[in-house]
């Protein structure tokens, strides 16, 4: 049967249709396969930045709080330079990579600055009193340091623009977090018995006569630490390494700290601590992440300050 003129056009035009349609489906397979290697180069090179990050942080850290902060290692002349040494190059730090990194990066920077500049006013100032071995002693010390590194902490975070809802001091849901705060605190009394409450052998009478100083210590001390690991960087974490991330990567440096205790506690008592402050570091952290707010979580870091200070004292009371 002869096919018309027209007839052999339609089939021509549908045979060129169909290949067409081949070289676009083979293109489209090629861009989509293009696609997923670039999408995968992008997740393999933002999985090796949150690394370098987080590296960069505990460095950081480290170098803040343990090397010019709390640091027992060093005779008292060599603390004092490495008090002034950090927050200058930390300042300098700020003011070479403004608006060359990310700005959550300087946001970071200028926090770790803030801390840096209030363990170096607290150490120049602590050089002014000595400290007495007693509950009073150690609870106005604390009182002493915490203020005036609070002060630079919340001056950092005027001069920065950071809203202090931010932190978690003001605005959330604050009876959420007491709330939680009420939850975890069980936890403190773990940690109370592995710091050797069962053999404390003060009297009743004798700890609530140091109430009112344990509760002073206990509230100067959790909240200073409190916008010191939380309240200055979940909220600033959580979009680089996501909540779970910004809650580890805090609750790392929040333990990681308290290594400086080591000269006082030896090795077994202070990893079994630092593992307890990392749990606890979790917990308060997801209160605050939880309720917006800072102070469930200072409530229970309270608790477990005073547990830990009755322990300290009330062997051999």
């Amino acid at each position: 049967m002869r096919l018309s003129w027209q007839s052999a056009v339609r089939t021509e035009l549908s045979h060129e249709r169909v290949q067409s349609i081949m070289e676009n489906a083979g293109e489209s397979t090629k861009h989509a396969s293009d696609g997923s290697e670039r999408k995968a180069l992008r997740t393999e090179l933002s999985r090796r930045s949150r690394m370098v990050l987080v590296v960069g942080l505990t460095a950081v850290g480290i170098l803040v709080y343990t090397v010019a902060g709390y640091n027992y290692f060093m005779d008292s002349t060599t603390r004092l330079i490495v008090r002034v040494a950090v927050p200058l190059f930390l300042f300098l730090l700020v003011i070479l990579l403004r608006n060359r990194v990310r700005a959550e990066y300087e946001s970071l920077l200028f926090s770790f600055l803030g801390i840096a500049a209030g363990f170096l006013l607290a150490g120049t100032l602590g050089r002014l009193y000595t400290v007495t071995e007693s509950v009073e002693g150690y609870a106005l010390a604390k009182v002493a340091e915490a203020v005036p590194i609070a002060v630079c902490m919340l001056l950092a975070t005027r001069l920065e623009h950071y809203s202090l809802k931010k932190t978690g001091l003001t605005g959330g849901r604050v009876s959420v977090g007491l709330l939680l705060g009420l939850l975890v605190m069980p936890l403190a009394l773990i940690q109370y018995v592995f710091s050797g409450g069962l053999q404390v052998t003060a009297q009743p009478l004798t700890v609530l006569g140091w109430l009112p100083w344990l509760v002073i210590f206990g509230v100067s001390n959790s909240l200073m630490e409190e916008i010191m690991f939380r309240g200055l960087f979940l909220q600033k974490l959580e979009p680089l390494l996501g909540k779970t991330g910004a809650l580890g990567q805090t609750s790392m440096i929040f333990a990681v700290f308290h290594i400086a205790l080591l000269p006082f506690m030896g090795w077994a008592a202070t990893v079994i601590f630092v593992l307890f402050l990392f749990v606890h570091g979790c917990a308060w952290g997801y209160t605050m992440q939880r309720s917006d707010s800072i102070w469930g979580a200072v409530l229970a870091h309270a608790v477990a300050d005073i547990l830990f200070l009755i322990a300290i004292f009330g062997v051999g009371a």
